[in-house]
């Protein structure tokens, strides 16, 4: 599929709610991690939450170290799974399935 096929109506590959994997980062430890993408940032990037362990980074704008799940990426950063959607708070949804996955609250 040419790339432009995969962008929305406003030119952005990712929503909020979706899942995607990190295929660009300065920092190769998170190369092909899975995230959960919120929302758009005031950065000019999306706003997400990293599945799994937290990563260490530097505070963006303070460049204070930091260890935690949520960062941000440029959207040409992330690849959108297309088979996933975040559907609530506590559920994914696998498309085109009637299986149900469900993280959260349910794990804490």
């Amino acid at each position: 599929m040419d790339v432009s096929e995969e962008l929305g109506s406003n030119g952005l590959r990712c929503r909020p709610g979706d899942l995607a994997k990190i295929v660009f980062s300065t920092d190769p430890l998170l190369l092909g991690r899975i995230v959960l993408v919120e929302a758009w940032g005031r950065h000019g990037r999306w706003d997400v939450t990293l599945m799994g362990e937290p990563t260490f980074g530097l505070e963006f704008g303070t460049l204070r170290p930091l260890i935690t799940n949520k960062t941000s990426f440029r959207d040409s950063s992330l690849q959108p799974l297309n088979s996933f959607r975040h559907s609530t708070a506590d559920n994914l949804v696998l498309l085109d399935s009637p299986v149900r996955l469900v993280i959260g609250s349910a794990l804490r």
